[in-house]
């Protein structure tokens, strides 16, 4: 095994130029394999080469196979040909990478962009055929194009080796031989320090070179950049740059920094990423809501300052606080300006003052109402109020109510006006309010209607518009219904009644009278017979002649009205009330001109 090392360790000598491979990189060693015609690839992973990854190019389809006894080493795959179809080598109609470790990254692109510029090469990466990198190469890459393509993707990586050929793959191709086109000498890209975090504006500490570049070949030259977006993106160059060390100045956000080192002949390759941790300064903005407020009223202290850990409030009447936006209720003392400092994560801290707060009594109101809080329409309803250090007053209630005085009335206001009024009283912006809930409940309309009737007729008198009545006549006469009914009428009956109607607690009465007359001319007879029932008493199927149209009511012996009779005059109307329970009824005229009794009897 020795004699083999020494072999290999001369052959490479020899044809590099005596320039060594790196295959001790641990950031990745890299093997190309790079021809025109494509194929299929077998390669033999037969040596222990730590975290090795492979570039394939070629202008047509190639079939990457991967093997050997130390495949597992492989830790990417990436082919970056033109992968043509003309399959030139027969069976490779496609680029395939088979026998990678799973957990190897095999990525295919096809014609990626150039990362090098070479007046002899293609400006995308197709195909290579030759080792030279000042010929034309008939629309192919020239090398140097080629492995600075893998050397950025693969970034951090070292070239192991690049095979270079034009015809198709064939064969076994052993990692342990080699290439055929010489690496450059690797360079390193060494490392940077400089890992801060400071407050917004600050001066920040100059970004040294830990290990410097070597390596390569060539002068080595730098190049710093920047990004704001994150650690793997967004960098751009900074602009006069171009030492092993860089001084930031002063920063206003989170930057990350990285060094580019590159020579003439080999890429540019990056350095690690610090990052200047950029917290905002201590900024407070103090706000006092409300900054006139009155006695007794909560005050909100708000405090507003980006990544602020910790506050100290002070303030009049020995007021503390540690607590971001902290309230106090204010009293008389609490006048005069309140300060907080605030301090960040990073011991970033700054004093923020209030506007002086100035503390105004507040008005206490008290409330009176005249007649009560409860009245029946119509009703006028006074409104008194009386208010401590008030300067003003204003009213507002239902029906869109509002009145400028300590006192108002409210002038036959109806039961729609019913609600909560509510006085505010105003000192000087503060402002102190009471409330007082009137109801005005609706008076009934009460209508009733009197009768004149025949002695010996059943009486009907009539009252409408109430929840509930209440009648009143001679003799100790009650009754609480709508209608009540006198049956045999006399000229006793002949008397004035009243009926009280209760609407909730509002109540109105009417007076009615009962006229009982002898009946005994022509005319009265005539006008008595202008209607007539029969048969009566009946079970329930009657006729009713009647010379005149008018409406009759069929009331019970409780004086529910139990159907509505329309006669049309000059016509006997025929009736059948088969849903109508047996017992006494009376058919009764609305306006009291007629009442006779019907019994229906089944």
């Amino acid at each position: 095994m020795k004699f083999k090392s020494i072999v290999f360790i001369w052959l490479a000598l020899v044809v590099c130029g005596l320039r060594s491979q790196n295959v001790c990189n641990p950031n990745g060693n890299l093997i190309i394999y790079t021809n025109y015609d494509g194929g299929t690839l077998n390669i033999n992973v037969d040596q222990n080469i730590p975290n090795l990854v492979i570039g394939v190019v070629g202008y047509e389809a190639t079939a990457i196979n991967l093997s050997g006894a130390f495949v597992a080493n492989v830790t990417a795959v990436r082919y970056a040909g033109f992968n043509g179809t003309n399959n030139p080598c027969g069976g490779v109609l496609a680029t395939s990478i088979n026998g990678a470790p799973m957990a190897a990254l095999t990525t295919t692109v096809f014609a990626p962009a150039s990362t090098l510029a070479n007046s002899n090469g293609y400006s995308m990466i197709i195909c290579g055929y030759s080792c030279s990198n000042s010929t034309n190469q008939g629309g192919c890459n020239t090398v140097d194009q080629i492995e600075a393509y893998f050397l950025n993707y693969f970034s951090g990586s070292s070239l192991f080796a690049h095979k270079v050929q034009y015809n198709c793959w064939s064969g076994t191709y052993s990692v342990s031989v080699g290439g055929s086109c010489c690496p450059a000498n690797s360079l390193l890209q060494g490392s940077i320090a400089g890992n801060q975090t400071v407050c917004s504006s600050a001066t920040i500490a100059p970004l040294t070179s830990s290990v410097p570049a070597s390596g390569g070949t060539g002068v080595i030259s730098y190049q710093w950049q920047s990004s704001t977006t994150s650690s793997s993106s967004g960098f751009s160059n900074i602009s006069g740059a171009m030492s092993a060390g860089y001084n930031p100045g002063s920063l206003s956000t989170t930057t990350y920094f990285r060094r580019g080192a590159s020579t003439s002949v080999n890429p540019i390759i990056y350095s690690n990423v610090i990052t200047v941790t950029v917290n905002p300064a201590a900024s407070p903005a103090v706000v006092i809501t409300p900054l006139q407020v009155c006695e007794g009223a909560t005050v909100n202290m708000i405090v507003s300052s980006p990544g602020a850990v910790s506050y100290t409030w002070a303030g009049p009447a020995s007021f503390t606080s540690a607590v971001q936006s902290p309230t106090l209720i204010a009293q008389l003392n609490s006048a005069g300006v309140y300060s907080v400092v605030v301090a960040n994560a990073f011991s970033c801290t700054a004093t923020g003052l209030s506007t002086p707060m100035m503390i105004i009594p507040r008005p206490v109101v008290s409330v009176s109402v005249s007649p009560g809080f409860a009245v029946c329409y119509p009703a006028n309803i006074s409104l008194f109020s009386n208010a401590t250090a008030a300067t003003s007053y204003s009213w507002a209630g239902p029906n869109s109510f509002v009145a400028a005085t300590a006192n108002t009335v409210l002038f036959s206001a109806p039961p729609s006006s019913s609600g909560i009024y509510t006085v505010t009283a105003t000192n000087n912006n503060c402002v102190g309010t009471n409330t007082v809930s009137i109801l005005i409940q609706p008076s009934p309309t009460l209508t009733a209607i009197g009768a004149t009737v025949c002695t010996g007729q059943s009486a009907a008198l009539t009252a409408t518009g109430a929840a509930a009545y209440l009648w009143t006549g001679p003799a100790g006469f009650t009754a609480t219904t709508a209608i009540i009914f006198i049956p045999g009428a006399n000229n006793l009956n002949s008397q004035i009644y009243v009926v009280t109607g209760n609407l909730g607690s509002c109540s109105a009465s009417v007076v009615v009278g009962l006229m009982v007359d002898p009946c005994a001319g022509i005319e009265k007879h005539e006008s008595r017979s202008a209607v007539t029932v029969f048969p009566n008493p009946n079970t329930g199927s009657f006729m009713i002649a009647s010379d005149l149209s008018m409406q009759l009511l069929l009331i019970n012996a409780l004086g529910q009205t139990v159907k509505t009779i329309e006669l049309p005059g000059k016509k006997n109307l025929g009736l059948s009330f088969t849903d109508v329970p047996e017992g006494v009824y009376y058919l009764v005229s609305p306006d009291g001109s007629f009442n006779q009794k019907v019994v229906i009897a089944r």
